[in-house]
């Protein structure tokens, strides 16, 4: 996979017990896909979203999250690099549930 710097790959791959970390997460369920962010963004899916998360044993909403649109290292627009559901640490419904 490709990364838009060696900084986030590095946030991206730390196991998700330690924080800060980076969690790209794919949503399945109809209201939270429809819940869109502002297209600014240049949004390809609306159904991966972006986080930077503290430590944590099962993904929850209800997690201290921070929603991020541009890499915090090198401003990457998110949306349009990270685009393709291959990248997503955590999938509704697989590896965590509403």
């Amino acid at each position: 996979m490709k990364f838009c710097c060696s900084n986030f790959k590095g946030n991206y791959y730390i196991k998700n017990e330690f924080a800060p970390n980076i969690r790209i997460v794919k949503f399945t369920s109809g209201f939270l896909i429809s819940q869109s962010i502002n297209n600014n963004f240049g949004k390809k899916r609306n159904d991966l979203r972006y986080f930077v998360t503290i430590g944590y044993d099962e993904f929850k909403l209800d997690l201290p999250l921070m929603n991020i649109n541009y890499c915090p290292y090198c401003g990457t627009n998110l949306y349009n690099f990270y685009n393709n559901a291959e990248y997503a640490n955590e999938i509704e419904g697989e590896t965590f549930k509403l």
